[in-house]
């Protein structure tokens, strides 16, 4: 049933045509100047950043530069943003996971290790659960299960990434789903770099990221609804899941702008500034 509905998906033409518009913009976010010496930096700054942006989902808003401080002296801020340092923590889990960028092939490997994505699930998990006194009850297994199919299905990574993120949202909180299918991107190689970012997707109430077959890739990106999207997909019509879809693939696209905005305030030696 699953690979039947992901073979679906895969040859549908409008979302494959985006899927072709958008990879040149992962290609050109690998090659940026800010990412030739300054990776490791940039992957700190990307954690932050989808921290944020994944917080915000859940009514959670913290600033950039609050988080950075908040991070440096746990300990001493009681009052620091619990969701926003857990969604930092799972990033940073995500982090961990990558191998080093601009090293010999042979140094880089000997580096890094790959992660079983139901370890890294659970581990995700585990992080989300440590910041509160009572653990929330956690996704449900059948969920849980899909996700970790997706994860290793023979399909397209970001078609297989957009429904992970669509069933741990659904099943569990948005803040989980997108760290996970930002690591599906990353361990499947569609974004090696570790430096795409979550973009402002709104607050819990949903807006800013339209849900058009094709994304706008310049200017403001409209003034819809990822509760809409989410909606859509949780409708179980083939219109809704193709909704959902296209609007994944929005945000996709302008997250790559988030990572070039990292890589430039790298190169230029200045944290880039709170929205």
């Amino acid at each position: 049933m699953l690979a039947r509905a992901l073979a679906l998906w895969a040859s549908d033409p409008d979302l494959s045509a985006t899927w072709q518009e958008i990879q040149p913009d992962f290609a050109r976010l690998r090659f940026s100047r800010g990412l030739r010496n300054g990776w490791e930096e940039a992957r700190a700054e990307a954690a932050i950043w989808n921290a944020v942006h994944a917080s915000k989902l859940l009514g959670s808003r913290v600033l950039a530069s609050e988080l950075r401080r908040q991070l440096a002296d746990l300990e001493g801020a009681p009052s620091a943003n619990k969701i926003a340092v857990a969604a930092w923590r799972m990033q940073s889990r995500i982090q961990g996971t990558l191998p080093p960028l601009n090293e010999r092939r042979d140094l880089a490997t000997t580096r890094h290790s790959t992660m079983p994505a139901p370890q890294l699930l659970s581990g995700l998990l585990l992080d989300w659960q440590a910041t509160w006194e009572t653990p929330e009850v956690p996704p449900r297994q059948e969920a849980f299960s899909v996700a970790l199919a997706l994860a290793e299905a023979d399909a397209p990574a970001w078609l297989c990434s957009g429904l992970a993120l669509a069933e741990l949202w659904g099943a569990a909180n948005p803040v989980l789903g997108w760290a996970f299918a930002r690591w599906i991107l990353c361990a499947r190689g569609v974004e090696p770099t570790g430096v795409w970012a979550l973009p402002d997707l709104g607050d819990a109430r949903g807006n800013q990221l339209s849900c058009g077959i094709v994304p706008e890739k310049t200017g403001p990106l409209g003034n819809a609804d990822w509760a809409q999207a989410l909606a859509a997909y949780q409708s179980g019509t083939p219109e809704g899941v193709k909704t959902y879809l296209a609007w994944y693939l929005q945000v996709l696209a302008a997250g790559v702008a988030e990572g070039e905005a990292i890589s430039q305030s790298i190169l230029a030696a200045i944290p880039r500034q709170d929205n």
